[in-house]
């Protein structure tokens, strides 16, 4: 998890943060001025403006779909295009939680991959948002 410089965290079906790697922590960090730790929600992760796009994602993985979310965000005035992969954790007793992957990408890439339509103009903060699912 600490050889690459994407994001890697999981947690488990209550949404709580089970495992995450520096590049996870400092992204966060940068993104909300607190460091993730093990235990905590989204609500506690994320900024306020994104809770409710990362736990749709959760939900929608715990249910055992494989996923790639594509994002796209305006930040300090650029915008930037990050890919997500969320893969369901099995276990003896079905899905126990979800593991997450994330990548930034290019425009070129993000288009190649899915549809990838501009931010929202919605601003918060110095950040825009727009994102679509996928099924892998």
């Amino acid at each position: 998890m600490e050889n690459t410089g994407d994001s890697i965290w999981s947690v488990d079906r209550d949404h709580r943060l089970i495992t995450l790697n520096s590049a996870f922590k400092l992204a966060m960090e940068a993104s909300t001025g607190n460091e993730p730790q093990v235990g905590q929600l989204p609500a506690e992760v994320f900024a306020p403006e994104d809770v409710e796009w990362y736990q749709e994602l959760y939900d929608r993985t715990l249910t055992g779909d494989r996923n790639v979310a594509l994002r796209t965000d305006e930040v300090d005035g650029q915008l930037r295009y990050f890919e997500l992969y969320a893969n369901p954790i099995q276990s003896l007793e079905g899905v126990s939680g979800a593991v997450f992957f994330g990548t930034r990408t290019s425009r070129v890439g993000c288009a190649r991959r899915r549809r990838c339509t501009p931010p929202r103009r919605r601003r918060t903060r110095r950040t825009r948002r727009r994102a679509t699912f996928s099924r892998t």
